[in-house]
């Protein structure tokens, strides 16, 4: 293998550690918003996603209570305002599909197994 294929498999390995739960899910937004069939369901990162939300939910109230300097206040709030905004127009753009779509999804075994278990449920009503 030559030094330049090496480094940039290198470079690719590093780039694919560093990626963080945020980028992820705006990346699994932006492909199921551009996909016309329902993507697997993510559903490892969802749960670190909401997890976070959690986190940064308890970590703003913290901030408010102590009286942090409200800018810094603002910008955890404005970064669990991007978070809810991904992850809630990412379950949005997948029940919208699963309507439109319900009996074609019903139909095939291999769209049925990428919805989450609530997409399933949903699906069957």
């Amino acid at each position: 293998m030559s030094g330049a294929r090496e480094r940039s498999l290198e470079d690719d390995y590093e780039s694919l550690l560093s990626t963080t739960d945020a980028e992820l899910l705006k990346r699994a937004w932006r492909n199921e918003k551009a996909s016309p069939e329902i993507l697997k369901f993510e559903v490892a990162l969802i749960h670190r996603s909401r997890q976070q939300i959690q986190l940064m939910e308890e970590t703003v109230e913290d901030f408010n209570k102590t009286g942090v300097d409200s800018l810094t206040v603002s910008l955890y709030q404005m970064d669990l305002d991007r978070t809810m905004f991904l992850l809630r127009s990412y379950l949005r753009i997948r029940l919208q599909k699963i309507e439109k779509y319900v009996f074609h999804i019903q139909k095939t075994t291999e769209l049925r197994n990428r919805l989450s278990r609530q997409e399933q449920k949903f699906a069957v009503r």
